[in-house]
């Protein structure tokens, strides 16, 4: 990192507070980028802090693991031969292994519905209903 980014990145961080939603990190690909953005829709930018930038490029870039292996497996098939016996492709290990981590990281970011469910959110507004 040079001088003149390192100077940036600090300024940049002095401005920020623990409130404000967490900046995608530098160097991020444009394909985890879009994850990224994905993520801060769904969750609400106001849910997430400036520490979770970690597990979000985390699950960002597993995202993308998940869909290459994925995307590869849908090209090649699951299974190869080896001489008279036909295995489980090792992308499959990637594949689950992907799937593990990201469903972990889902649950503490409330990304599923049971996870949803054990967060304290605040109760819906009651609309007055104009037909009774």
């Amino acid at each position: 990192m040079t001088r003149n980014k390192l100077e940036t990145s600090q300024a940049a961080l002095a401005n920020m507070t623990e409130s404000d939603p967490p900046a995608p990190p530098a160097g991020q690909s444009k394909q985890g980028r879009a994850v990224w953005d994905r993520v801060l829709y769904q969750l609400g930018s106001t849910a997430l802090r400036q520490c979770d930038q970690a597990t979000i490029k985390r699950y960002c870039d597993l995202t993308l693991a998940y869909e290459g292996a994925n995307s590869f497996l849908a090209k090649n098939g699951y299974f190869y031969s080896a001489g008279n016996q036909e295995k489980t492709h090792p992308v499959f290990e990637v594949l689950k292994f992907t799937h593990n981590a990201l469903s972990a990281i889902e649950a503490k970011l409330g990304m599923t519905p049971a996870a949803r469910s054990k967060l304290k959110l605040p109760e819906a507004e009651v609309i007055p209903d104009d037909w009774k």
